[in-house]
């Protein structure tokens, strides 16, 4: 996220906020990436940084995000499960 300027992230949020109908997503996601960015942690850091902190973060004064994230949470990473079924029809 913080590797992207925050037009393109704007972007791309208008773009989940719509297919997802998530009132207020768009605001919340800009005080997100400027809350994440003004932290100035390194890359490192945020590679080792746990889910429940970002949970945490997002709980009480972003709850849009909070289920941005939990929708992003519930996506499968693969299709793959879904191609085995296709292969053995």
């Amino acid at each position: 996220m913080l590797d992207m300027i925050l037009e393109d992230f704007m972007k791309k949020a208008h773009s989940f906020s719509d297919y997802y109908n998530l009132n207020n997503f768009c605001n919340e996601a800009e005080l997100w990436y400027i809350l994440w960015r003004d932290k100035n942690i390194k890359k490192e850091e945020l590679k080792e940084l746990e889910l429940i902190e970002v949970l945490k973060e997002a709980k009480t004064f972003f709850p849009a995000t909070m289920h941005a994230l939990l929708i992003s949470l519930a996506l499968p990473c693969t299709t793959s499960t879904i191609e085995r079924s296709f292969s053995t029809l």
